[in-house]
C-alpha cells in the first residue's frame, strides 16, 4: 500500500539557479523575480538552489534578488552541467526539503563544442513524480494546486 502524502508538508518556493563558469544565467534571475512574486502570494520563503564549482561568493549575491535562503552545492564535479548528476542532486534536496513549488528554467548551454537545451527543466519534476510546463505560461493558484494555462493565440 502506498503511503499517503500530506500536502501540508510541502512549503516554500525553490528556484534552481543555472550558472556557467560561476556566472548566474539571466533566465535564472528572471525566475527568481517570478519566484519572489509567487512566494509572497503564498506567504512562504523563496529559496535559490545553486550548483557549481567555486560559486560561494556568487551564491551570496542572490540575496540581493529577493531570496530568503540559498542552498549551495559546491564541488569540482559540478563545474559543468551534467544532466544525471544535477538531476540527482536537485531531486535529493527537494525530497528532503519538500518545497511546495520547484522552478527550473530551460536555457541554452555550451557542452564541449556542441550546444544543447538543458533538459534539467523536466528531469527533476519527473524524478519527483511531479509535472512541468515547457514554456512561459501564466499560472493560476488554488488550494493545493498550481495550474499552468495554455498560451494565448
Amino acid at each position: 500500500m502506498a503511503s499517503k502524502i500530506d500536502i501540508n508538508d510541502y512549503r516554500g518556493v525553490w528556484v534552481f539557479v543555472e550558472q556557467t563558469e560561476g556566472a548566474t544565467a539571466r533566465v535564472s534571475l528572471e525566475l527568481l523575480g517570478k519566484g519572489r512574486e509567487l512566494a509572497d502570494k503564498l506567504d512562504v520563503a523563496l529559496t535559490a538552489f545553486f550548483l557549481g564549482e567555486s560559486v560561494q561568493d556568487t551564491a551570496k549575491e542572490l540575496i540581493f534578488y529577493g531570496v530568503d535562503e540559498v542552498i549551495v552545492a559546491d564541488h569540482s564535479l559540478l563545474r559543468d552541467y551534467r544532466t544525471e548528476l544535477y538531476t540527482d542532486i536537485i531531486s535529493a534536496h527537494a525530497m528532503a526539503g519538500k518545497p511546495g513549488v520547484l522552478i527550473v528554467g530551460a536555457a541554452r548551454c555550451a557542452v564541449g563544442v556542441d550546444e544543447c537545451w538543458l533538459p534539467t527543466s523536466t528531469r527533476p519534476p519527473a524524478a519527483l513524480g511531479g509535472g512541468s510546463t515547457g514554456d512561459r505560461r501564466p499560472c493560476l493558484f488554488g488550494p493545493g494546486r498550481l495550474v499552468a494555462l495554455p498560451p494565448e493565440g
